[in-house]
């Protein structure tokens, strides 16, 4: 019906473009999720600085 129009590979070129676009997906989500980790990371860094931080500050009126 469609000849020359490579409907005849169509399965195969949807497969094709699905597993990218997972693939995509799953490599964008485990790029927010290290980023996020990184961040996380970052802030508890932070948090510990500013603990030491306080600590040295009372320690420096006792």
């Amino acid at each position: 019906m469609f000849s020359g129009l490579g409907t005849e590979r169509t399965p195969y070129a949807v497969g094709y473009v699905e597993r990218n676009v997972s693939q995509g997906i799953l490599t964008a989500r485990n790029a927010a999720k290290a980023d996020n980790d990184k961040r996380i990371k970052n802030a508890n860094a932070a948090i510990e600085r500013n603990i030491v931080l306080v600590v040295l500050w009372r320690n420096a009126f006792v």
